[in-house]
């Protein structure tokens, strides 16, 4: 019985290392200090390292970073891993940002080759 409370005490300390590292990775990529972030990404990864809410934010920092095919390759095996709405919901959020992000490379291209051939 001793055993089962000391196994429930960590658990809830290690949730609540969890709670405070998701708050502080989120107010970090708030105030876009992704060096603060990639901090607090590695601790979080050595603490619970298949987090899905971890997995969700180093997409976020690798999107903040411009590393943008890692970011979608991160978010689609998010949206396969996880079932858990907010997750899947801000997942597709990135994935669509990314669209966006290319749409808009794109079509910024056509208007300066269309520029330049005037």
């Amino acid at each position: 019985m001793l055993l089962v409370h000391l196994v429930v005490a960590v658990l809830i300390s290690a949730m609540s290392q969890s709670d405070s590292l998701h708050t502080q990775v989120d107010v970090a990529l708030a105030q876009k200090d992704y060096r603060a972030m990639a901090k607090l990404l590695k601790r979080w990864k050595t603490q619970a390292p298949k987090d899905p809410w971890l997995q969700f934010y180093i997409a976020r920092w690798q999107e903040a970073m411009g590393k943008r095919d890692v970011a979608e390759q991160r978010y689609k095996a998010i949206l396969k891993a996880t079932t858990i709405a907010k997750i899947v919901t801000q997942a597709r959020q990135g994935l669509a940002r990314l669209e966006q992000l290319e749409t808009d490379r794109r079509a910024a291209a056509i208007a300066a080759a269309t520029a330049a051939a005037e």
